[in-house]
């Protein structure tokens, strides 16, 4: 099995440590973290799972805990199926909204902003 899939693996049973060991919220705070950082690697800002991941997992409970690993089996089945590994996954194009093939997150022009612009933007939106 793929170093990706087993680390996808380790994350979702990591969930299922926390949640059966009585949900420690510091617990929850550092798998989010790790599990987040994870899947903007793997799949990049833009992706329907990554986005779904950070929205429901802002709340630390035991249902925000349950979602994220639901996302993480999801992810996990869809590159399973797929067969990808690591370079593989760079070359797979995004489906775009008018649905042709987008150039993948890794492969894209990244724009950095610098920490007074994005502290700027923060309080004003």
């Amino acid at each position: 099995m793929d170093y990706i899939i087993d680390s996808l693996i380790d994350l979702i049973n990591a969930a299922q440590r926390i949640s059966d060991g009585g949900f420690d919220v510091q617990a929850f705070l550092t798998w989010k973290t790790v599990a987040f950082i994870t899947l903007f690697g793997l799949l990049g800002p833009f992706n329907y799972y990554t986005r779904n991941f950070g929205r429901f997992t802002t709340e630390a409970s035991r249902d925000g805990l349950l979602a994220g690993k639901g996302i993480l089996v999801a992810v996990t089945e869809q590159l399973s199926k797929r067969g990808f590994t690591a370079p593989a996954l760079q070359a797979v194009p995004e489906k775009c909204e008018s649905g042709s093939d987008c150039v993948p997150w890794v492969d894209r022009h990244k724009k950095w902003r610098s920490l007074a612009f994005l502290k700027q933007v923060q309080t004003n939106g």
